[in-house]
């Protein structure tokens, strides 16, 4: 059976209270998109689907930017195959355009945020250069539990940075494999 899915490729999109459960996020593919996320627990994935914050398909000038904000959340539980933040797929915009891709997530300042991927690439362009913007993931305060086999700030032509708020914890383990392949 197909699972739930929510889409916001342009546009903004406001929880405010309650929290969140989906089992695929895309935010900002093609366009300018936002999630905030007010209160409440989040829950993304089931182990089989990508989340997405900030991603470009196609060589329109669509910029493909992407903000994920779970800073209020009570708890952030994600379950991915791959988290993709800030990435392009084979797209060359050529023609001088200066069209970036970028993605930004926040996830609980407070609460516990607990991740498991397969992967995580974080600014990623397998073609033009992605240099004009930073793609950020910051931690909050609590702990932050990340159960990831492959882990990369910054790949290729990008940049990328991963924050963690005063007083947070950050606990690095595989996820298939027991260590976790980390790429800066």
């Amino acid at each position: 059976s197909q699972g739930s899915k929510l889409n916001i490729e342009a546009g903004t999109f406001t929880v405010q209270s309650g929290g969140l459960a989906v089992d695929t996020l895309t935010v900002g593919l093609n366009g300018t998109g936002a999630l905030e996320v007010q209160g409440g627990d989040v829950r993304i994935g089931n182990g089989t689907e990508d989340l997405i914050v900030g991603r470009r398909t196609n060589a329109t000038q669509a910029e493909g930017d992407g903000t994920l904000n779970l800073s209020a959340a009570d708890s952030v539980v994600i379950d991915v195959n791959r988290f993709l933040v800030g990435t392009r797929d084979g797209v060359s915009i050529g023609g001088g355009h200066l069209a970036e891709t970028v993605g930004d997530v926040d996830l609980s300042d407070g609460g516990t945020n607990t991740v498991t991927a397969n992967s995580i690439l974080m600014a990623d362009s397998g073609t033009d250069g992605n240099t004009g913007a930073t793609s950020t993931l910051n931690l909050g305060g609590g702990a932050n539990h990340f159960s990831v086999d492959s882990f990369v700030i910054g790949g290729r032509k990008s940049f990328a940075s991963v924050d963690i708020d005063m007083g947070g914890t950050l606990t690095l383990a595989g996820n298939a494999n027991t260590e976790t392949n980390l790429f800066l």
